[in-house]
Order: C-alpha cells, then structure tokens, then sequence
C-alpha cells in the first residue's frame, strides 16, 4: 500500500510540478526562464495586472447603478433618479461610460500590443469624469430625499471615480511625455 502511494504521488509531483524534467539545477534555471507563470518583463505585467483590476472595479461601479435601476425598482438610487431629470439620463450617462471604459480592459487583457495608443486610456478617463459628474447629480438630488447620509455615500463614489480617472489621465499623460522625450532625444 505504501508503495502504491508513493508511485502515486511521484506521479502527480511528475505530472503537475514537472519534477521529472527538474533533476538538476541548471534544468530549473532552464524552466524559470522559460516558464509560461513568470513573464519577462514582470514590473509591466504586474502594471497591468494592477491597471486591469482599477478599470475592472471602475466598471463594476458603473453597472452597479444600471442594475439597481432596471431590476430593483424599490433601490434608492431609483427614487433618487426620479428625482434627477430622468431615470434614463442616469441609465444613460452611467451606460455611455461604462460603454466608453469597457475598451481600455479589453486592451490590457487581450491586447497589450496596441497599449501604445492613447485613446482607450483616455475614453476611459472621460468615462471616469461622465460618472463622477453623474455621481455628484445624484448627490445633489439625494439631499431632497433627507435619507441620512445617502448624499455623502453618492459623494464618495464621485470620489472614487475621480481618483481613478485620474489614474488613467496620468498615464496618458506619462505617455505622452515619454513621447515627446523620446522624439526630442532623436
């Protein structure tokens, strides 16, 4: 029995771990540096990464208020929009930016070769700004409701949008100033 369970697990360390192929230490160093898990230039990747996770958070914030708005009719943020001009300008401001920032995830998760291009990143930082402006509308109108404190929490997301438009306006900016080094060090 005991050998049984050992063949088996020699098995699996061979399988998963590719321990057959890590017999010496030169065959690691050969693995490490060829491994598909550890990236070449892992200080991008893990930019990247981080990008991805602020633009995705970005657009959970937007869908947020559209689900609340389409498929929980009792939501605050419906009454609050009833108050506002129209239900569907909130639909509407918060859809075109999540519409406008939705390109910018797909580029850093399925197309980082074309990242050189400005555009995504800055539809994405407009989208911030639309949500941010759509945010302190909300918040303004919320005071009407005297919900307690339900302007301060619409308040803070406008925040939030802000930072990360902010985010995405710096790296715009960054790339346009490695740009312009770049073309005067030529």
């Amino acid at each position: 029995m005991r050998k049984l369970i050992a063949r088996l697990w020699d098995g699996i360390a061979q399988s998963f771990l590719g321990t057959a192929m890590l017999v010496y230490v030169e065959n690691l160093r050969d693995y490490v540096a060829w491994a598909p898990s550890l990236p070449r230039n892992q200080d991008r990747a893990e930019v990247r990464l981080q990008a991805s996770f602020i633009t995705a958070v970005f657009l959970l914030l937007l869908a947020e208020p559209i689900f609340y708005l389409f498929w929980v009719p009792d939501a605050l943020i419906s009454r609050v929009s009833s108050i506002a001009y129209s239900r569907w300008c909130v639909v509407g401001a918060f859809g075109l930016a999540f519409a406008a920032a939705l390109p910018h995830l797909f580029t850093l998760i399925f197309k980082p070769d074309i990242l050189h291009r400005k555009c995504f990143r800055t539809a994405a930082a407009w989208a911030a700004i639309v949500a941010a402006c759509t945010w302190m509308v909300l918040a303004n109108r919320a005071v009407r409701l005297d919900v307690g404190g339900l302007e301060w929490a619409y308040g803070i997301r406008a925040m939030v949008s802000l930072f990360i438009g902010g985010i995405f306006a710096f790296s715009v900016n960054a790339q346009q100033m490695r740009e312009t080094f770049d073309a005067a060090s030529r």
